[in-house]
C-alpha cells in the first residue's frame, strides 16, 4: 500500500507499507492477556534510506491493536485498560 502522510507543519511524506499476518498467539499487555493476530510490516518512507520494521498484535475480542513496536521509530505502545461504555438507560 502506498500513501502520503500530511503533517500539521505542512510537510507531506510518502510511504509504502507491506504487511502480513504471521501468526496467532496470546499477547500479554497491562490490560490482560488476549488472543491476537500477529502482523508484521515493512514501512518505507521515501525520504529515508532504510525501512522501519513494525509488529502489531490485533485482538479480535477487543476489536483493536493491543500492542505495537518498532525499533527503528523507537516506539512501543500497549493497551493498559479497557473501560466499558457507560450503561444506557431505556426510555420509559
Amino acid at each position: 500500500m502506498r500513501y502520503t502522510v500530511s503533517y500539521k507543519s505542512g510537510a507531506e511524506i510518502s510511504r509504502e507499507r507491506d504487511c502480513s499476518v504471521v501468526g496467532y498467539e496470546n499477547t500479554t499487555v497491562k490490560a490482560g492477556t488476549f488472543s491476537s493476530f500477529i502482523i508484521k510490516c515493512t514501512n518505507q518512507r521515501y525520504d529515508r534510506n532504510f525501512p522501519a520494521y513494525e509488529r502489531y498484535a490485533y485482538a479480535p475480542d477487543v476489536g483493536q491493536i493491543i500492542h505495537y513496536t518498532s525499533a527503528e521509530f523507537d516506539y512501543t505502545f500497549q493497551l493498559v485498560e479497557i473501560i466499558p461504555p457507560p450503561q444506557q438507560t431505556k426510555p420509559k
